[in-house]
């Protein structure tokens, strides 16, 4: 125990700690293949991806060739989701398979990885963004759901945000508010708490971008779109990262 503790475990500690520290923004192309597939279906996906490699290199998009290539079906999903046009976001140490995270880790940004397989299949990343993680934060938010595009639904659900916008503008609390009026069913009994939240948690690109702009706790940003609809959202409390000796033995 005493030598898987210092040679084994401490290690992969340190290094999940270090890239905690910093979030990278990468996108990806996946062609699916099983750990069992036989040879020759091994082969066909790897040939596969090896071409749409060469176009990218050749200067082609990597956000169509994902969109048309890629086998996660992410790829195909509404712009502003995780996913779409291959676009992953950001994410730190211990979100992604082990193989991932470290082609991640060791790629320059607008550089195309190697070929390399998860268990999901063959994979190619292009590493678009690395900067800083910022620390986590607890977050709470007002969501209000559109019903229908009709002009009476739109006109309704606009006169709401309006009257949100007017109560928060006023001082009243976030929490108050959202028990009365978010429609989120999960969070406005808990006044719109939605906990404590990373940078990398997979939040929808406007929302996490929003929430983690908001310069000090008991602030609050809105309304911000999402494929939910609108919300109104609070930075509740900042959690910094800590020391290495906090992460390690808690």
């Amino acid at each position: 125990p005493y030598l898987l503790e210092g040679n084994v475990f401490e290690p992969l500690v340190r290094e999940m700690y270090d890239r905690r520290k910093e979030t990278v923004e990468a996108r990806h192309i996946l062609v699916r293949v099983g750990p069992d597939a036989a040879a020759e279906d091994t082969l066909d996906a790897w040939n596969r991806l090896f071409a749409v490699r060469d176009s990218v290199l050749a200067g082609a998009d990597f956000g169509q060739l994902a969109s048309t290539f890629s086998e996660d079906p992410s790829a195909k999903g509404p712009a502003g989701t995780p996913g779409h046009q291959g676009q992953l976001g950001y994410f730190g140490g211990g979100r992604m398979v082990e193989a991932f995270e470290d082609q991640a880790y060791n790629t320059s940004i607008g550089e195309v990885s190697d070929i390399f397989r998860t268990q999901f299949g063959y994979h190619i990343l292009q590493v678009t963004d690395r900067k800083p993680m910022p620390e986590e934060r607890t977050l709470a938010h007002i969501m209000v759901r559109l019903t229908g595009d009709s002009p009476a639904e739109q006109a309704a659900a606009l006169s709401e945000l309006d009257s949100i916008a007017t109560r928060l503008q006023r001082g009243e609390a976030l929490a108050d508010v959202a028990e009365e009026y978010s429609d989120d069913q999960n969070s406005a009994s808990q006044g719109g708490n939605i906990g404590r939240m990373s940078f990398d948690a997979g939040l929808p690109f406007s929302f996490r971008d929003a929430a983690f702009a908001i310069a000090a706790p008991g602030e609050w940003v809105g309304p911000v779109q999402t494929m939910y609809g609108f919300h109104f959202i609070e930075y509740v409390e900042a959690h910094p990262l800590g020391t290495y000796e906090q992460y390690y033995f808690g």
